[in-house]
């Protein structure tokens, strides 16, 4: 490819433009270092460079600053409104209210462009744009009604999950599956709050926590029992395998101290094999 440079015209030749590369090269060179070593001798002479900003001036700036980030990101999403309303308003899959993510799907698919105007359009993006446009979804779910839901669905069955609350929940709502399991997550940690062998015992808290305080609980009015006797006292409302159970109830005697022989015989017993027999 011919290098061709304006001020010498096309006639010049590679050799020529190589030597006032050089030229050029070494005379930035020597403007670097002429400007580094006068800077020097100006930081000795106690010179300041740059733009000193006091913090009294960072205080009344800043806030300027967000303030008009903040309206052309409201002028940047008011743009694109009719789309985002649009979007909402489509049907979903299987007679379902439409989500956020593919409300995203159908803005991509007719080439709209993103309110950034960088990438395409994406779930998050579009529900970050609606709160701050105001516009409210038709079918999504207030925080305070979905606390109340979950709450609801897992006082009545504490052993359920996320995805089958989720799948109750969206028949009708739009919910996303990160929110539900922070409300679970909420309840759990408000029962184990409220239970003196979590306290004590000091379990995490995840999905089987009420069934390790049934298991304490159970223990606590009979620390004789075992495993298999613990199995069939919960039923089938809360499954649970024998070395789940095994563990929890020697949590439980761990957790409480010292015993007599007699009960340390009978928790050897607790914590032995499904038939019961000892531990040793």
């Amino acid at each position: 490819m011919h290098f061709i440079v304006a001020a010498f015209g096309k006639d010049c030749d590679d050799f020529v433009l190589h030597i006032y590369a050089s030229l050029a090269e070494q005379e930035r060179k020597l403007i670097a270092d002429r400007c580094r070593a006068a800077a020097a001798i100006l930081k000795q002479k106690g010179e300041k460079f740059g733009f000193a900003r006091s913090k009294a001036l960072l205080r009344r700036v800043r806030p300027l600053s967000v303030a008009a980030q903040q309206r052309a990101t409201i002028e940047r999403a008011e743009a694109s409104r009719a789309h985002i309303e649009w979007a909402l308003r489509q049907p979903g899959r299987a007679q379902r209210p439409i989500t956020f993510h593919a409300a995203a799907k159908r803005l991509n698919d007719r080439n709209i462009e993103s309110c950034t105007g960088i990438g395409q359009w994406t779930g998050y993006q579009l529900r970050k744009m609606a709160d701050r446009l105001g516009i409210n979804h038709p079918h999504r779910m207030p925080h305070a009604a979905a606390r109340s839901a979950v709450r609801e669905l897992w006082g009545h069955r504490p052993e359920t999950s996320g995805r089958e609350i989720l799948e109750v929940l969206r028949r009708d709502h739009i919910i996303s599956v990160g929110r539900i399991y922070e409300l679970l997550r909420e309840c759990r940690g408000v029962t184990a709050r409220q239970d003196p062998i979590q306290k004590r015992v000091g379990w995490r808290i995840d999905y089987r926590t009420c069934a390790r305080g049934r298991i304490g609980r159970i223990w606590k009015r009979r620390p004789e029992v075992t495993a298999r006797q613990v199995i069939e006292k919960l039923g089938a409302q809360c499954p649970v395998n024998t070395r789940f159970v095994q563990r929890v109830l020697k949590q439980c005697w761990i957790a409480y101290g010292k015993r007599s022989k007699q009960q340390l015989y009978v928790g050897r017993r607790a914590l032995g094999s499904w038939r019961g027999r000892p531990n040793h």
